[in-house]
């Protein structure tokens, strides 16, 4: 997927297998992402869930949500619990 402010939001396959990541979790967070899949299917049972995105658009499991309104919400989340973002300023 990629994302430009012309086209918006564009999902396809990698141009090469090199372009295929492998991202790294931690167990506590792999555990997390069962639990929500596990959610997602119970509120979701008769419906096939292969192409849905792990984060969809609200309301809609097919389609990415854009990456502003993850940021959006982490900052929401961040200063409703008073967690404060590292700066480099001395």
């Amino acid at each position: 997927m990629t994302y430009t402010p012309k086209v918006g939001l564009v999902v396809s396959t990698p141009k090469t297998s090199n372009s295929i990541s492998n991202i790294p979790l931690m167990p506590g967070i792999l555990r997390l992402l069962i639990e929500y899949k596990a959610e997602v299917e119970g509120a979701n049972q008769g419906t096939d869930l292969a192409e849905a995105f792990v984060f969809a658009k609200e309301g809609d499991l097919l389609a990415p949500r854009t990456p502003d309104s993850l940021t959006r919400h982490l900052k929401r989340f961040m200063t409703m619990h008073s967690v404060f973002r590292p700066t480099n300023a001395s």
